[in-house]
């Protein structure tokens, strides 16, 4: 009688060893590309949240600008006076701090320059518009906030000021 053979079908250690190196390879590839994008991701989320913070300063800055009566400049910053509110915006260190209150709210944004201008009027000079400079990865953005005064607020400011 003859002897049955079984043949086994299986992959020999040169095989195995190639495999092992090119999925190697690709795993390695893989993975630098996975620390690339996330390096990425995180380059893009801190653009982003300076971006937005900026967005979110320009905004109140507008708004409350506008909604002031009266523009007073100090040494490191300007308060803005309403009739029932007081804001106080100054920069300290690279972010500009906005007061109001007791709420204190921080703008992680670089404010080099920070100037309120008094303008000749009808009935005195006043604080007319407010310059901003900002630093904004690494470029450098101008700002102009305008506050507007009615004729109408000067000459009753004049008037009550001096007692009339």
């Amino acid at each position: 009688m003859k002897k049955r053979i079984n043949h086994i079908k299986a992959f020999t250690i040169l095989e195995v060893v190639i495999s092992l190196a090119l999925m190697s390879i690709i795993i390695s590839m893989v993975y630098s590309l996975y620390a690339m994008l996330s390096k990425q991701l995180y380059v893009y989320s801190d653009e982003t949240e300076l971006v937005n913070n900026y967005n979110q300063l320009h905004s109140l800055l507008v708004r409350d600008v506008h909604n002031s009566n009266k523009l007073v400049v100090i040494e490191e910053g300007v308060y803005l006076l309403s009739s029932n509110d007081t804001i106080k915006y100054y920069s300290y260190d690279d972010s500009l701090i906005r007061m109001r209150g007791q709420m204190i709210d921080t703008f992680l944004v670089k404010v080099p320059q920070f100037n309120a201008v008094k303008e000749n009027m009808l009935l005195g000079n006043r604080i007319k518009r407010i310059e901003v400079t900002y630093d904004l990865f690494g470029v450098q953005l101008e700002a102009v906030y305008f506050k507007d005064y009615g004729v109408s607020d000067s000459i009753n400011n004049t008037f009550f000021a001096n007692g009339n």
